[in-house]
């Protein structure tokens, strides 16, 4: 291999590392519901300790809205939250449902060890959702990995 492919390969992930540092860095935490654009891939961060019927609705609203307008790879931030109730966890289903239905994926961001996520483990949510520790690696995963082809959302279809 050419040693200058090498160093010029090497540069460009330098620059990109660079750029999504930059990037994180930026996110404001004054908003419920935050919509960032990294490369092409839509990052939601939910500012909120509490999701419950009433977030959820918004929440539904909004999320709906970024799909219908074409966010097809989308990470979410759930690191802030503290707890969930059923239908916010009901969103995120739908949401999922929706977007691998036009050939994308969410994924979501977990703070390790908390309360939430054991909660959402227990739920089942967790076990549809391809779950990560940190923003960086869920947004790094859409370009690192292939997705499984033998995934199926058929389990998620309403049953007739």
């Amino acid at each position: 291999m050419n040693s200058h492919y090498i160093e010029s390969s090497s540069f460009v992930r330098c620059l990109q590392e660079r750029a999504l540092d930059k990037f994180l860095a930026s996110i404001d935490i004054r908003y419920d519901f935050q919509k960032h654009i990294y490369r092409g891939i839509t990052l939601i961060v939910i500012n909120l300790s509490r999701a419950v019927m009433c977030e959820s609705q918004v929440f539904y609203r909004y999320i709906f809205n970024l799909i219908d307008e074409g966010s097809d790879k989308i990470v979410i931030d759930l690191t802030s939250l503290e707890f969930i109730d059923s239908s916010f966890a009901g969103v995120l289903v739908a949401a999922l449902r929706r977007v691998k239905n036009r050939g994308g994926d969410i994924r979501l961001v977990l703070k390790k060890g908390n309360s939430l996520s054991n909660q959402m483990f227990f739920n089942g949510v967790v076990k549809i959702y391809k779950t990560y520790t940190s923003i960086k690696e869920a947004l790094n995963s859409f370009e690192s990995t292939q997705e499984d082809p033998t995934f199926s959302t058929a389990h998620l279809s309403s049953q007739k």
